[in-house]
């Protein structure tokens, strides 16, 4: 979330903030201080429809704000295998394949325009659901500390995740791989507990 002015933003007290349901990446904005807000713009490309798409994930969305109503967006996004769990979205195994993981990153300019329905209606500059090699296969786990304890799912990616805009005007984004080890193998859990955590 933001809550303007950053450095370089608007001269008035905006509020953005961006949010994922797993599959889709959005964000709203208000320029009243909160008490009016935009309807939800759909940053990501794919998961378009009522159901998420065969094999695609998008999580952990995080915003900064730059010059002239710009906001940049980084969110990791994941592709292949069985990404149909909410609460741990992924697989690597022979049966349903394995999940790849990429940062994604979007850049929007006029980030509170809106239409005259109240829909947001930024202008996209840039969208790409990988900017980086592969970072992590498998699943994500979003069940914050329980992950791997009352829950199988693997954790490592953790939340090591932010972009912030430089004096340039470049995004820097800070993110975990561990595409160089193992990871952490998930917790061995009973079958009803397996079957709650993957609702």
């Amino acid at each position: 979330m933001i809550i303007g002015p950053p450095p370089k933003f608007h001269g008035t007290w905006d509020i953005l903030a961006a949010y994922s349901d797993g599959f889709k990446i959005s964000y709203v904005s208000s320029t009243s201080h909160g008490a009016g807000w935009t309807k939800s713009f759909q940053i990501n490309a794919d998961n378009r429809g009522s159901r998420p798409d065969t094999g695609r994930a998008d999580l952990f969305p995080w915003l900064v704000g730059g010059a002239a109503g710009r906001i940049d967006v980084v969110w990791y996004h994941g592709q292949g295998g069985n990404t149909s769990a909410y609460r741990n979205p992924g697989t690597n195994d022979a049966v349903h394949g394995t999940t790849v993981w990429t940062v994604a990153f979007a850049q929007l300019f006029n980030a509170t325009a809106t239409d005259a329905a109240g829909a947001a209606r930024p202008t996209v500059q840039a969208n790409n659901e990988a900017i980086t090699p592969v970072i992590h296969r498998g699943s994500v786990c979003n069940n914050g500390t329980v992950c791997g304890i009352i829950c199988p799912g693997d954790r490592t990616l953790l939340d090591f995740f932010q972009v912030a805009i430089d004096s340039a005007g470049r995004a820097n984004i800070a993110y975990a791989s561990d595409v160089s080890s193992a990871g952490t193998p998930p917790a061995p859990s009973t079958p009803d507990k397996t079957a709650a955590c993957r609702r």
